[in-house]
């Protein structure tokens, strides 16, 4: 069938056991694993110059077959997450998949150089709204990038810091209007007004 990208080696196979490649290693120590190194430089392999902070550094790719031609159903990326230099490549992973009806991947999952997880990540240029230490973002432009935690019974969500202060703080395109703080015998409700909706 072929595919829809040039390649300089292809492996096809027709039978239950699949056009496949195994890798294997005998240590008993964690040197010489198996490993499939995905590299890229600028320049020349004469003369290899450094990536930039957009670059895209390989993907593995996950094709099918729609009767015509192969059709990318999903991919996932690595790329460059910042600026290089010397000993610093920042990276990034990038989880893709192609809705029904379309024809190309759209960024579904991105994992950050700092840990973030973002989900929905296409859109995201600022993740945490502001807040780098965020650890965990849901984040869309179009609406339906929902949080639902559900449970039987018992606490759904539980938060919880080793310190007084906010442990929970809302926002509107970015600027705290509220926050909740807790102290070891109290919680307190704050807001950006002295306005209180007590039912």
């Amino acid at each position: 069938f072929g595919s829809p990208y040039a390649a300089l080696l292809q492996i096809e196979h027709e039978g239950d056991a699949g056009g496949s490649i195994s890798i294997s290693a005998f240590r008993s120590n964690n040197t010489g694993i198996p490993q499939l190194v995905l590299q890229k430089a600028a320049g020349s392999a004469a003369s290899p110059t450094a990536v930039t902070g957009t670059n895209r550094l390989g993907s593995l790719v996950f094709n099918g077959y729609d009767g015509t031609s192969f059709i990318n159903a999903a991919s996932i990326t690595g790329e460059v997450d910042g600026p290089p230099g010397a000993n610093d490549m920042p990276g990034r992973l990038v989880f893709s998949t192609t809705a029904d009806g379309a024809s190309s991947p759209t960024e579904r999952m991105r994992i950050t150089n700092s840990g973030t997880l973002l989900f929905c990540g296409a859109s995201v240029t600022n993740p945490g709204v502001g807040n780098t230490n965020t650890g965990f973002v849901i984040e869309n432009a179009a609406d339906g990038a929902t949080l639902l935690a559900s449970r039987g019974s018992n606490a759904t969500v539980y938060l919880n810091r080793n310190s007084d202060g906010t442990i929970q703080e809302m926002r509107r395109s970015g600027s705290t209007v509220g926050t909740i703080g807790v102290t070891s015998t109290s919680t307190s409700y704050n807001t950006s007004s002295d306005y209180r909706d007590w039912e």
